[in-house]
């Protein structure tokens, strides 16, 4: 009955040591999980404000096309205009 009980009490103490291991690295896992997460939160924060940019780029672009293409249109009309006065 004395080995028995010593033997249970071991049985005991490895099934404790064991659970807590795993308590453990749960909580570790449960941590890394937490900085993966915010990690990808702040990278995908960080492409939106990249986009952001990007667009705003591309729209002050696109404005300053629109101008240029106006003000060629307009030197055109007058080329024009002068060469069918000389002409005429």
């Amino acid at each position: 009955l004395n080995e028995q009980s010593r033997l249970l009490e071991q049985e005991r103490w490895r099934v404790t040591a064991e659970q807590s291991k795993a308590e453990s690295m749960q909580r570790a896992l449960e941590e890394q999980r937490k900085v993966t997460a915010q990690q990808m939160a702040m990278e995908r924060a960080e492409l939106e404000r990249a986009k952001s940019a990007l667009l705003e780029e591309q729209k002050s672009v696109m404005l300053k096309c629109g101008e240029e293409r106006r003000r060629l249109a307009a030197e055109w009309a007058e080329f024009s205009a002068q060469q069918k006065l000389r002409a005429g």
